[in-house]
Parts: structure tokens; sequence; C-alpha cells
């Protein structure tokens, strides 16, 4: 497996906000990279939610990624509170650093 793909995740509006998406989309990386893959990849209607904007890459046919060393700290945090992850969110510019890099991982 190389990665995977965020399918149909939807959080109801009256749950936004309370880190929902955000501990789903931790536990889905944690599973991708138990099963070896290394990024996952979503789609998104007319706006990246605020969890995209700040972590994933947006690409034009409105698909993102995580992927490299911001899927490990994704991935590595999954089964914390949502407040333990949105301190421990990546930097986007970590998509672009290789998981073997020197960095130490929470």
């Amino acid at each position: 497996m190389y990665g995977g793909d965020g399918l149909g995740l939807y959080v109801t509006p009256a749950q936004r906000g309370s880190g929902v998406g955000l501990c789903i989309v931790a536990a889905i990386c944690a599973d991708i990279r138990e099963h070896g893959g290394q990024f996952l990849q979503a789609s998104y209607d007319d706006e990246l939610s605020p969890l995209y904007e700040r972590v994933a890459v947006g690409r034009p046919e409105r698909a993102c990624h995580v992927s490299a060393l911001a899927f490990e700290r994704l991935a590595a945090v999954a089964g914390r509170s949502a407040r333990d992850i949105i301190r421990a969110l990546p930097e986007k510019s970590l998509n672009f650093v290789p998981m073997n890099a020197t960095e130490t991982l929470e």
C-alpha cells in the first residue's frame, strides 16, 4: 500500500470545530501507516476545510494530500485528545520533508 484515500469524510455542522474530524484524520493516517502507506489524499468541495488549509497541500482539481513528515506526525498522534492533536499539528511545509529526516517525532 502506497497511501490511502479519505473518501466521504463528513462532519455534521453541529459537531464542527470540536476536533472530531481531526481525530478521524489522525486515525486514518495511523491505519494507512500500519499497512505500509505513506500519505493520505482526499478531495473537497468548494473550499478546503480549516484542517486541510492548515496541514494539507491542496491542488487545483480539488484534491489535497498529507504526506512525508506531516503524515507521520498526524499518524503518531492518533488516539490522543483533539486538543493534543491540535497542539501537535504539523506545519504544511513538512509535507515536503522526507520521513527519514533526522527530526524527532512526537
